[in-house]
C-alpha cells in the first residue's frame, strides 16, 4: 500500500503545527490524532498557495465524506475556535478534522476514532469558497 504524503501550503502547515503545539488534548484519541497529524506535517509536501490543488482538503475547504457511521455533506474545515458541528463547522484539530486535512478528493483515509481505526472516504472537496484569514 502506497503511503501518501499530506499536501499543504506553508501557511496552513505553520498554522496547524502552531495549533497542535499550543493545544491541550485531554482526550487520548484526540491526543493520538494530533500527534499523528503533527508527524505527517513534518514530512508533508508543501505547495505554493497559487498552485495548491483545488481538490485537496485544507483550512476553509467544504467536504463531503462517507464514514462507517454514515455520509456527511457540507462540512467546513475550520480553526478550533470556529468549530460548531451542529452548523457543519468541523475543527481541524478534531479526530475527523485531523484525518481529512491534506488529503485529496477520492482518498480513503484510515484514522483513529473512539471505536477504533476506521476508513473515511473523501467524496468531494470544494475550495471555491473564500478561505477566511487564519494567520
Amino acid at each position: 500500500m502506497e503511503v501518501t504524503k499530506l499536501i499543504v501550503t506553508e501557511k496552513d502547515k505553520k498554522t496547524l503545527i502552531d495549533l497542535i503545539r499550543n493545544s491541550e488534548a485531554v482526550d487520548p484519541i484526540a491526543a493520538k490524532c494530533r500527534k499523528k497529524l503533527y508527524e505527517e506535517l513534518k514530512v508533508a509536501t508543501v505547495i505554493a498557495e497559487n498552485e495548491f490543488p483545488r481538490k485537496v482538503v485544507r483550512i476553509g475547504s467544504v467536504v463531503t465524506i462517507t464514514t462507517p457511521f454514515g455520509r456527511k455533506a457540507g462540512l467546513e474545515m475550520v480553526l478550533p475556535q470556529r468549530a460548531d458541528i451542529q452548523k457543519g463547522k468541523l475543527s481541524v484539530l478534531s479526530p475527523m478534522g485531523t484525518a481529512l486535512i491534506g488529503y485529496a478528493e477520492g482518498s480513503d483515509v484510515s484514522w483513529h476514532f473512539p471505536q477504533g481505526d476506521e476508513i473515511i472516504n473523501i467524496e468531494k472537496v470544494d475550495n471555491d469558497i473564500e478561505v477566511f484569514p487564519h494567520g
